[in-house]
């Protein structure tokens, strides 16, 4: 947390306004999610590129596999996620940006 002062002076020099603002420094991270044959949301929000989010976020991952494929694993950073349902939830970590999601063809 910081602290940050606002100083204001009047056009004629006459007046002189301080205050004083606490100010929350947050560490952003920008989740790229990659991999082909499934869709990837981040909290409803489709991932086309990347979504930023705050160190220490919790984030549900809901992952879709394409018609005839099937998901074999979603890892965030080299930890695989366990997840049900294809909802995987995880708290963002500084530093840790890449979830990798890997599908494989339905065999009949």
């Amino acid at each position: 947390m910081y602290v940050v002062k606002f100083t204001a002076t009047a056009a004629n020099g006459d007046d002189e306004v301080v205050r004083y603002v606490a100010v929350k420094v947050v560490n952003q991270v920008a989740l790229t999610a990659t991999g082909a044959n499934a869709r990837v949301t981040i909290d409803g929000k489709v991932v086309d590129g990347s979504v930023k989010y705050a160190a220490g976020d919790k984030v549900t991952i809901k992952v879709v596999a394409a018609d005839g494929y099937k998901i074999d694993t979603v890892v965030y950073d080299g930890s695989t996620l366990t997840g049900f349902g294809g909802e995987y939830d995880l708290t963002v970590v500084a530093g840790k940006t890449d979830i990798t999601v890997t599908a494989s063809a339905v065999t009949p």
